[in-house]
């Protein structure tokens, strides 16, 4: 969901801005990282998508 506030998601995925909210933070404390960037770069390290797609 790139660039897409917690009310975009919400309502692209038809659940709430908390859950949205929740779900993100969940994922920033499992891969260690602190901004949604770091966890961008964590999830790229991962193979989990590739950062260079969008440069």
């Amino acid at each position: 969901m790139e660039g897409k506030t917690l009310k975009e998601i919400s309502r692209l995925t038809a659940i709430s801005e908390k859950s949205v909210d929740t779900i993100r933070s969940r994922l920033k404390r499992k891969f260690d990282a602190n901004t949604i960037p770091q966890l961008a770069a964590r999830a790229a390290q991962l193979g989990l998508f590739d950062l260079t797609d969008k440069l």
